[in-house]
């Protein structure tokens, strides 16, 4: 699977912040990309509506504990997974950590334009062929246990009302995540977004439910930490102390 390609990677302590970004950057490419200087009828916006309610959300799970034990075995590892920097105000805002590849440590044939998953399962397999990472669909696994995991999911219009009241109550607003002015701006500009689709009535009108939209009191359930909701509807494992979600 394509998966995360790019050298680095903001990721974060906490699922409210991951749940912020893969909400409010979907909402600005929409709006972008469908809307803005377009010629919308009545037959388009059903059709907007549609496609907007039928997207696919993402967030990645990654198991740093089984990082660091990993690191610890393979110290020469291409991953570096950098901790929160308390000095930086917006890091420590956002619960952040960074990961990166140390390019003097990737294998010859390693290409710039592959995942960072890539080029760790790849360093592994030439450095180690009886100890590699198994992919099984979107997550991939370390010695029998999940090391990343890429969980999909779909918000009707309740859900999307729910998690943005989960978001505020639990900090996870554009104010408080960049405490300076880009936080003004991202406010301003993600609540011009919402007028948008509240004004032509594709986000914000109840569209036909589909069987795997995620249900609102299950959404409650899950923001609010019911383990047993999370594992059925987002398909993760037991979250440790140390596993953070990426901004994605």
């Amino acid at each position: 699977m394509a998966l995360l390609s790019t050298s680095y990677l903001d990721w974060s302590y906490s699922v409210y912040v991951a749940l912020y970004f893969a909400f409010t950057s979907y909402i600005k490419q929409f709006v972008d990309e469908n809307i803005l200087d377009q010629h919308i009828d009545l037959c388009k916006m059903h059709c907007l509506r549609d496609d907007f309610n039928k997207h696919k959300y993402c967030i990645y799970r990654l198991n740093k504990t089984l990082y660091d034990e990993l690191k610890n075995q393979y110290p020469k590892l291409p991953l570096i997974v950098s901790d929160t920097d308390h000095k930086n105000e917006r890091m420590e805002s956002q619960q952040g950590l960074l990961s990166s590849i140390d390019s003097t440590k990737v294998n010859d044939n390693a290409k710039i334009q592959d995942s960072q998953i890539k080029i760790l399962a790849d360093w592994l397999q030439s450095n180690n062929p009886d100890d590699f990472l198994k992919q099984s669909g979107d997550k991939y696994s370390w010695n029998n246990e999940t090391l990343l995991e890429k969980i999909t999911f779909k918000l009707s219009q309740r859900d999307r009302n729910d998690l943005q009241k989960y978001l505020k109550e639990n900090g996870a607003i554009s104010t408080k995540l960049f405490p300076d002015f880009e936080g003004l701006k991202k406010n301003i500009e993600f609540s011009k977004d919402y007028n948008i689709l509240r004004d032509w009535e594709i986000a914000y009108q109840e569209a036909p439910l589909h069987s795997d939209f995620t249900a609102p009191e299950d959404l409650s359930k899950m923001v609010n930490g019911n383990q047993n909701v999370i594992n059925s509807r987002l398909n993760t494992d037991n979250l440790g102390e140390e596993e953070f979600f990426p901004f994605q």
